[in-house]
């Protein structure tokens, strides 16, 4: 849900998202997903065929999660795993996120 959230805040609206039903329960921040975007599976088991089917420019992942299916990922597009747990001083992931961005 942070990495949905912070694209949200920087005004990208993704094409696909992990858990809609609980991003929308917990996320309470504006704007909202809009209604094309696509569940692609759980946080801790993607959907790899939804996600290949949505044919996304960007895949945005966890570094913790889905460092095992990264070449996988990578063969469906472009991806980029964070680390939702830098060590101190490291910086934010927002801020990371706005760099790349």
């Amino acid at each position: 849900m942070g990495l949905c959230r912070e694209l949200l805040e920087l005004g990208i609206q993704p094409a696909g998202v992990a858990d809609i039903a609980g991003h929308n329960k917990y996320v309470n921040i504006a704007p909202k997903l809009v209604d094309s975007v696509v569940e692609v599976g759980t946080h801790q088991e993607p959907n790899l065929e939804a996600i290949a089917k949505i044919k996304p420019d960007l895949i945005l992942g966890v570094q913790q999660r889905h460092a095992g299916i990264y070449q996988t990922l990578s063969s469906i597009s472009k991806t980029m795993l964070f680390n939702p747990y830098p060590e101190i001083n490291a910086g934010s992931q927002l801020a990371q996120m706005q760099q790349n961005f």
